[in-house]
């Protein structure tokens, strides 16, 4: 789903995956709990989403660092998302590092683990535990 056609609820989440089957995967299984989500594919849609939008979470593909995004476009989406939890979705620890150098604390591991989407959505989601409980 775009952020263009979206109607944004309480709880929304961003994607930002350069992965489309796996985004799409992890997209569904969010929204399975019936929380809404909007998937972009590129730096660019990311940028516009997060300036557009008031975004409860952002996920954004670690890969992104490798080649996908410039010092500019990083410090532009460090800027709109002053109060918005970003979390990196990573392939390996050792990445971890280079999000930690620009603020992201946050991570999901690839293959992602339900419980631990679950956990980083339970902490930054007001109502998300109640609904991930049903």
């Amino acid at each position: 789903m775009s952020p263009s056609s979206s109607l944004l609820s309480p709880g929304t989440v961003l994607l930002f995956d350069g992965e489309p089957p796996s985004g799409r995967s992890l997209a569904r299984q969010i929204e399975a709990w019936g929380i809404p989500v909007d998937r972009v594919e590129d730096v660019e849609e990311l940028l516009a989403a997060v300036q557009a939008f008031r975004y409860e979470l952002v996920i954004l593909d670690g890969g992104v660092l490798q080649g996908g995004i410039n010092v500019q476009q990083l410090s532009l989406l460090n800027r709109y998302c002053l109060s918005i939890p970003l979390a990196a979705l990573l392939n390996a620890e050792h990445e971890q590092q280079v999000w930690l150098q620009f603020g992201i604390a946050d991570f999901l591991m690839r293959p992602v683990d339900p419980a631990q989407l679950h956990a980083l959505l339970d902490r930054y989601l007001p109502t998300s535990g109640s609904r991930l409980l049903e």
